[in-house]
């Protein structure tokens, strides 16, 4: 399936982005979400910057906000993400760890 069905909130395909971390403001990782759609249950792969994939959990838009959970890959710490919808296509927020360090997300609509 290559568009959004009606009762989709996210359009299928590959959202390209960035995420910024907590401690360094200026760096822009490249970061990629394939999203697609098994029926009609969100499902989204995290490729990041090292272009290893990862699977996300929990996947929901909910109120034009965008959630999942992930593990980080170098330290194995579960994520929970929370993305708002912006008026560009595109949903920016923060993947959280249970500690409270945070990385800030950004991923764009394919066209």
């Amino acid at each position: 399936m290559t568009s959004c069905q009606p009762d989709q909130p996210m359009k299928t395909g590959r959202w390209n982005g960035h995420l910024t971390p907590m401690h360094h403001p200026e760096m822009k990782n490249p970061v990629m979400f394939d999203v697609s759609y098994d029926i009609d249950n969100l499902e989204m792969t995290l490729i990041g910057p090292g272009g290893e994939p990862i699977q996300t959990r929990n996947e929901r838009v909910k109120n034009d906000t965008l959630h999942f959970e992930f593990n980080e890959p170098e330290e194995n710490v579960l994520l929970k993400c929370r993305l708002a919808r912006t008026e560009k296509k595109s949903f920016n927020g923060k993947c959280t760890d249970p500690s409270g360090q945070w990385a800030r997300f950004t991923i764009n609509s394919p066209n």
